[in-house]
């Protein structure tokens, strides 16, 4: 099997199960000799912020000497993104083979993608001895296939916000309990700052009944948010996290505990390690300073917390500019609010369909920010609306390109060329 050969056989399979649970994913790692069971891991749930604070962890790993591995999801613009050592993407040529191997191995069951995806990063991580890795949740926690694992070193809970209300529940207390279902007994945990009320008393019981020790760090504190970075404070120093908006602080201050709990269970962090980790840490797409000349931000915000948290950044940091936009949304998503807040921000919007079977129509998109008042254009494809946009942009103006991941992800792609 080619590399190619493989991403479309992945991309055949379904994306849910007919049934959530773990057992399809348990066989099949047991036809493979149970990879997941090979190295330590670092567990990472929530809806919002556990990609940065997964990449924050795994930086300062590897700033630390360990041999570190990162599974996240979904991709930004190239599929082994999903999974990297130190790092580094998977070969093609492995990913290839090991898609082979599981084929083989999973073949009369009815496994999903993520499934599929989830144990071929597993296998590769076990095969290249890594020293730990880092495992973002793709969808919930309870059922989601990186749960197979042992109980982790540390499990991690970032900001709990509403998305995905259709499979996850209709209230943060629901989504809370599904995300908890990573905290197993025998490990310890984390929950980030700043969560919706009802929030950390969810997790404070599960915590108590599986006698789990909780951390509860505080947000980091910092000078005022630099144009380029978000200045925190550690330890009487300054660390300058290439990372944008105040939900960093938080995610900051999660990564930080579930170093501080590695320590505790005798893996040598030096803090000059953490400093490095964070100061190099990178997260493409995601409130990402993209240009400064003109300022080009791109962020995946997707959900209403995100967006809304993502249009604050806008009005305190682009006051005074024509800001314009570029934005594509999937069906799926509770999108009317989300729409509404960044449109309002903004003097110019253009509507782009997401590269995906999911997308929502660039005409309900741009319908939508027009009852912001703002003048709202349908586009065709992401490429016409990256290039009117910037065709059409003030001197002293602003670009914001934001949705769905897959839209950001071929955004990003053409600005690379076109800037």
């Amino acid at each position: 099997m080619t590399y190619e050969q493989a991403l479309e056989w992945l991309h055949s399979t379904p994306r849910f199960g007919q049934a959530p649970g773990l057992s399809r994913i348990y066989e099949l790692t047991a036809r493979l000799g149970l990879p997941q069971n090979r190295f330590p891991c670092v567990h990472i749930a929530g809806t919002n912020g556990k990609g940065s604070t997964s990449a924050m962890t795994a930086s300062i790993l590897q700033a630390a000497g360990y041999k570190t591995a990162l599974f996240t999801s979904p991709y930004l613009e190239d599929f082994r993104e999903r999974m990297r050592i130190n790092g580094s993407l998977i070969p093609k040529t492995e990913l290839a083979g090991l898609a082979d191997l599981i084929r083989s191995a999973g073949r009369h069951m009815e496994l999903t993608e993520f499934e599929l995806v989830t144990a071929i990063g597993l296998t590769w991580f076990a095969q290249q001895g890594c020293d730990i890795a880092v495992l973002e949740v793709g969808l919930g926690g309870r059922f989601d296939a990186t749960n197979i694992i042992p109980p982790p070193l540390a499990a991690a809970i970032t900001a709990i916000a509403l998305d995905h209300t259709q499979i996850l529940g209709n209230t943060v207390g629901q989504i809370a309990m599904e995300k908890a279902g990573i905290l197993k007994s025998g490990s310890r945990a984390v929950l980030s700052p700043n969560q919706p009320a009802g929030v950390e008393e969810v997790i404070r019981r599960v915590c108590a009944e599986r006698n789990i020790p909780l951390a509860c760090p505080a947000p980091l504190p910092g000078p005022e948010e630099h144009e380029t970075c978000t200045p925190i404070l550690w330890r009487d120093r300054i660390i300058r996290l290439p990372l944008l908006g105040n939900i960093q602080r938080s995610n900051a201050a999660a990564a930080l505990a579930v170093v501080e709990l590695l320590r505790e269970q005798g893996w040598e962090i030096p803090d000059h390690a953490v400093v490095q980790g964070l100061e190099s840490v990178r997260w493409p797409g995601r409130m990402e300073l993209f240009r400064q000349r003109p300022p080009v931000l791109l962020d995946c915000a997707h959900n209403p917390d995100a967006l809304a948290q993502l249009s604050q950044w806008v009005r305190d940091h682009f006051a005074g500019r024509p800001v314009s936009v570029v934005m594509g949304m999937l069906a799926d998503k509770d999108h009317r609010a989300g729409i509404q807040s960044v449109a309002a921000q903004c003097c110019r919007f253009y509507a782009a369909p997401p590269p995906s079977p999911r997308a929502l129509n660039p005409r309900e998109t741009a319908a939508e920010a027009a009852k912001a008042g703002t003048a709202a254009v349908a586009c065709a494809s992401v490429e016409e609306a990256v290039k009117r946009a910037l065709a059409n942009l003030e001197p002293d103006g602003a670009l914001l390109v934001c949705g769905s991941i897959p839209l950001v992800g071929e955004a990003r792609k053409l600005l690379s060329t076109l800037l």
